[in-house]
């Protein structure tokens, strides 16, 4: 069984195709770029996450307070056919599209960047991912997919960590870290990001601890935090309650792929007492919010892999007045234009693209 079925094995896409169905028959037809996942082997091999364990904390400086823009890109599975060739360089001309037409202060990649890299010469697929980054010149971080492999971590972490631009400080804590948000001239955040490594199955109680510790940091730190928002891959197993408790906006075509993560996690979000929204990938054909406990769970739009016959592929816009503290959201696509939804779609109309 592979990584991304573990958690929805039952589960049924619209048609009545399971992932596996799905799978078996993109693998027929050449498709295997596109498929949704096989273990995550070599990330099982990392450390587990020291409790506590502190990474060191970038700050992000915006331009506008009241216009803060988040451009969240989840799902590339994106993969070099030879070695600083882009397989599929429509992915990124995508970005650079969604960058020039709605201008965010920051990029957030919340996984499956790449595809499965486990031997060389792909290995240095992230090296060159990051290199193309560069070229969106806006600051941008990364949160740790299922798909996210290396042969070896150390080195990876430390080209994420160095790459032009990049935000991500994760190699202290197996990937977990955070991100401050400071206005110009400011000596307090405004807003925080925790970037969370769940991509080994959904959280588990080394993320949590982590997590837990991290908020203790927080407040010493700084005794009134800023909100925040939480990044991440895998969904919470609470996705799949918010999408029929009747209020959850967007679209939904597969049954939430929580990998078996632990349900404690949110209440560890709930208990921070200054989390407003978290936001993930991983199921590439859901893309909807709902609220539970007072927190907004949130799909992001996927850029890549399966179900382009559902849902456009795209990246998702996240604009929050950091003095208000109000946020809103929109799938956004290269062309410039987005939507959004004013209700949860169970069902597809025949031929649509959502």
């Amino acid at each position: 069984m592979n990584n991304h079925e573990s958690g929805g094995k039952a589960a049924r896409l619209v048609k009545g195709l399971t992932r596996r169905e799905f799978v078996l028959g993109a693998a027929a037809f050449g498709l295997g770029a596109m498929m949704p996942g096989a273990v995550h082997r070599a990330l099982a091999s990392m450390a587990p996450v020291p409790k506590g364990a502190e990474a060191s904390v970038p700050v992000l400086t915006i331009r506008k307070p009241e216009e803060f823009k988040i451009l969240q890109v989840t799902d590339c599975h994106m993969n070099f056919v030879a070695k600083g060739f882009l397989g599929e360089p429509e992915k990124i001309e995508a970005i650079k599209g969604m960058v020039e037409k709605f201008d965010p202060d920051v990029i957030v990649n919340t996984g499956d960047f790449w595809a499965n890299v486990t031997t060389p010469p792909a290995a240095d697929t992230c090296k060159w991912l990051c290199a193309e980054f560069a070229k969106f010149k806006k600051p941008w971080a990364f949160a740790w997919g299922n798909h996210d492999e290396s042969t070896d971590y150390d080195k990876t972490h430390a080209v994420l960590e160095k790459a032009p631009n990049s935000l991500y400080r994760g190699g202290a804590a197996d990937g977990n870290y955070r991100i401050e948000i400071r206005t110009e001239g400011g000596d307090a955040p405004v807003w925080n990001f925790i970037m969370l490594n769940d991509s080994r199955g959904g959280f588990k109680p080394e993320q949590i601890d982590w997590f837990n510790a991290e908020v203790e940091r927080i407040k010493k730190e700084t005794p009134a935090p800023p909100p925040a928002f939480l990044f991440f891959h895998i969904p919470l197993p609470q996705y799949e309650d918010v999408a029929f408790a009747g209020k959850a906006k967007g679209v939904k075509f597969e049954k939430v792929c929580h990998e078996g993560g632990s349900t404690e996690a949110l209440a560890a979000f709930k208990n921070a007492g200054f989390v407003k929204s978290m936001f993930c990938g991983h199921d590439h054909v859901n893309d909807y919010y709902g609220y539970m406990k007072g927190l907004r769970l949130q799909y992001g739009r996927a850029l890549g892999g399966y179900g382009k016959d559902k849902v456009r592929k795209g990246g998702t816009l996240i604009t929050v007045n950091t003095t208000s503290g109000e946020f809103e959201t929109k799938s956004v696509f290269g062309d410039g234009t987005s939507v959004t939804y004013d209700k949860l779609i169970t069902a597809p109309e025949p031929g649509k693209i959502y």
